[in-house]
């Protein structure tokens, strides 16, 4: 896959609508796949199903290109706050876009401990949603972390505080202490194979 160049062409297809793109086109084809469906799934309403795999195509995308905040300069990789300045603006652009169903809160997730987050899941249908809402959150964070990574491997490869704005440092070890915290209050309860997350 990375040979094909296929990642190139994230920016020329567009993301379906949650709509009636999601559908078979005629009444047969739909009734043959209400028929095929598991009795058993994610426990949420559908709307909210199909608004979360947008969210997750549309955060796959940015976690791909999250350590792009980079220029080069005669030969060398030097961070750009500019470029980290748009992704940012491209996350939180993301962010607000999400349905208030799982659209999570910007707190502080040190009060989200995993004993705390496996007590506040009791239904199947709060369950399932609190948990991709956290997964949503976590890989929030992630992306985030991602952002500022570069300026902290400026710092450490060039040598010098000077190398990056050390307020673009600091978010980079605050949004990876919260990328860490939220990923351990979400991991055993996420609703999907959690592989790519442990690669990160």
């Amino acid at each position: 896959m990375p040979e094909s160049n296929i990642w190139k062409f994230d920016d020329r297809i567009l993301l379906p609508g949650v709509q009636t793109s999601w559908q078979p086109c005629h009444e047969d084809q739909r009734n043959l796949l209400y028929s095929m469906r598991p009795t058993h799934g994610f426990g949420m309403p559908s709307d909210t199903v199909k608004a979360y795999f947008l969210a997750q195509i549309a955060m796959c995308r940015m976690v791909r290109r999250c350590t792009t905040s980079v220029i080069i300069s005669q030969g060398q990789e030097l961070y750009s706050p500019v470029v980290a300045m748009e992704l940012m603006y491209q996350l939180n652009t993301w962010h607000s876009h999400l349905p208030s169903s799982i659209r999570f809160e910007h707190h502080d997730v040190t009060v989200a401990l995993p004993d705390d987050f496996v007590k506040s899941v009791s239904s199947s249908a709060t369950s399932s949603v609190t948990a991709v809402t956290g997964f949503l959150q976590m890989q929030y964070y992630l992306c985030l972390a991602g952002i500022y990574w570069p300026a902290v491997h400026s710092v450490i490869s060039i040598g010098t505080l000077e190398a990056a704005p050390s307020a673009d440092c600091e978010r980079f070890f605050e949004s990876y202490f919260s990328f860490v915290i939220t990923a351990a209050s979400v991991l055993p309860n996420c609703p999907h194979n959690p592989w790519s997350i442990y690669a990160k």
